[in-house]
């Protein structure tokens, strides 16, 4: 996993730890109307949130709308339910061959 940072973040009853990076953390802020300065542990936050919130979209739904590096873990103490994920992106090297006869 990318050593980015930890972020934590609490809202309405919700906590949020988060390790890692979101590459697209700019278009999703803007899609849920956060400020540029809003961490990931936010951003994962208010996903889950609007998606909790918006029937018949299950809370999980949050995780395919993040691309990244990453691992969190939400406690919603409102509904007692417990989000875990962990996304990591492996990159390999493209083989090169060299054709030696």
């Amino acid at each position: 996993m990318l050593n980015c940072g930890r972020s934590f973040g609490v809202k309405d009853e919700i906590f949020c730890l988060f390790e890692g990076a979101l590459h697209n953390l700019g278009s999703l802020n803007q899609h849920y109307g956060l400020a540029k300065t809003a961490n990931e542990a936010v951003l994962v936050i208010e996903a889950y949130k609007a998606l909790r919130d918006r029937a018949p979209h299950p809370p999980n739904h949050v995780i395919g709308h993040l691309e990244g590096d990453f691992s969190f873990i939400v406690f919603d103490k409102t509904t007692s339910n417990l989000l875990v994920a962990s996304v990591s992106i492996i990159m390999t090297p493209t083989p090169s061959y060299k054709n030696l006869h």
